[in-house]
């Protein structure tokens, strides 16, 4: 029998697994960061930071296809990053990839 592993972020990821985004788990200051790999997409940093319960601080090019963003939610933590879990498949149907 194996165990269960609490692993500090969780994937999300397009029907065809091409794209993905890997979100932290936020900290104590209710910060986290997502990683994606779909490029320097500003349509899903715009689409992020119309979100009412977060605020995108940064958007960073870590190569040619992945972007990190890191972002503070504004209200419970947990709450804020089940909606977000909840939020970013629909983010990314919308999105022209």
């Amino acid at each position: 029998m194996g165990t269960n592993e609490l692993r500090p972020y969780l994937r999300i990821t397009t029907p065809d697994e091409k794209h993905f985004v890997w979100i932290k788990r936020p900290d104590g200051d209710k910060r986290s960061y997502l990683v994606f790999n779909f490029g320097m997409n500003t349509e899903f940093a715009d689409a992020l930071d119309r979100l009412t319960y977060l605020t995108v601080e940064s958007i960073s090019r870590l190569d040619v296809d992945m972007c990190s963003i890191v972002f503070r939610f504004e209200e419970n933590a947990i709450e804020c990053a089940n909606r977000l879990i909840e939020d970013i498949p629909d983010i990314m149907d919308n999105l022209s990839l």
